[in-house]
């Protein structure tokens, strides 16, 4: 196996089973990480029960960083990959933007990016989401972002067979902080003031027409049937959490999953504040699936706790980056996969990683 991917291979993995409407996305339309939104708030849980995974050495944590859709099909990302040599990448592919309609997704363009990551021997890491919503073709109600049974399973079927023509190592995120909403009230039209809204399981969450902020959320499926469906057929896949930090989402899907997805920003300037925080969060999945190797899929430089601040480029921010790397790695590298640096700019632009600044 290749250099990078080696971390991933010796994971003895045992898979198991804004506005007043929706808004629709077009091809090339920029995406809404494009700007510098912030954000939504995330929390540190606790929960419940069983199994342990063997995990890689310490020594094959593997660095890297996030793009977004569209920006795969940029001759830069190919560049970037080549000049910097990243361990791992986190692609995140927005189902919307890159599926408007029903008509199959022409995956060509990515090629080039494909075939950069095969030959420096990055692991790729598939990250499904959407930019706006699940398009409006695949919805099961016009209100609603879940997706319509096999219209999400063709889409995912038809990328994993072209990524399949490369030779890079996958593990897969089937739908991006599903448990997290960005909205201001419950389904019951209250008010709720913490961060997301309580976790729902048979009844989604809906769109309101005269309150648009009742149900708002990129994924309103709960974590029932429709989250059950999302990981259904991919007995061979090897699957994340998705950076899920809800109690009850944790406790009811944790079936699903492979390896553990940390998205966990800044938190300070503190090395030991950061550590106290993956240690919380791993112990939350701990209480459920005991063991699991985790992957720390965003990380970037804040103000403070947990928001988004100014692209990873100065030497100074990459190095608080590989401080924190440095750092996991030493405490709890058995179970440790690798960082990868989230920007809100174009990830390419640099020369250097954050991890050899």
């Amino acid at each position: 196996m290749r250099r990078a991917g080696q971390a991933l291979t010796a994971l003895a993995v045992a898979p198991v089973l804004g506005a007043t409407t929706l808004k629709e996305c077009r091809p090339g339309d920029p995406s809404t990480w494009g700007g510098s939104p912030a954000a939504p708030p995330r929390t540190t849980t606790t929960t419940t029960t069983t199994t342990t995974t063997t995990a890689p050495p310490t020594s094959r944590a593997l660095p890297g960083y996030n793009l977004f859709s569209w920006s795969s099909a940029d001759p830069g990302a190919v560049r970037g990959v080549e000049t910097m040599q990243p361990g791992m990448v986190r692609w995140i592919v927005e189902w919307d933007r890159y599926q408007p309609s029903p008509s199959p997704v022409d995956w060509s363009p990515t090629a080039p990016f494909l075939a950069a990551l095969g030959a420096v021997g990055a692991v790729l890491y598939l990250q499904i989401w959407t930019q706006r919503g699940v398009p409006a073709w695949a919805r099961t109600h016009t209100y609603q972002n879940i997706p319509t049974p096999g219209t999400y399973e063709r889409f995912v079927a038809d990328l994993e067979a072209f990524v399949a023509e490369f030779d890079i190592e996958v593990i897969w995120g089937m739908y991006n902080e599903p448990d997290l909403r960005f909205g201001l009230k419950n389904i019951d039209g209250t008010f709720y003031t913490g961060p997301g809204a309580p976790e729902n399981y048979h009844t989604p969450w809906t769109w309101s027409l005269t309150d648009p902020f009742r149900g708002h959320a990129f994924w309103t499926g709960g974590f029932g049937e429709p989250w059950d469906r999302l990981h259904a057929g991919g007995a061979n896949r090897v699957h994340t959490t998705n950076g899920m930090v809800k109690p009850a989402w944790i406790a009811a899907t944790a079936r699903h999953y492979d390896i553990v997805d940390l998205h966990i920003y800044m938190a300070g300037q503190d090395v030991d504040n950061y550590l106290t925080r993956v240690r919380q969060q791993l112990g939350v999945w701990d209480s459920v699936r005991p063991g699991l190797p985790f992957v720390i899929g965003e990380i970037a430089t804040a103000p403070g706790p947990d928001v988004p601040g100014l692209p990873n480029t100065t030497p100074a921010e990459k190095g608080l980056i590989r401080a924190r790397h440095e750092a996991v790695a030493d405490t709890l590298g058995d179970r440790y996969l690798g960082m990868l640096s989230l920007s809100e700019g174009q990830r390419w632009n640099d020369t250097v990683g954050w991890w050899a600044a």
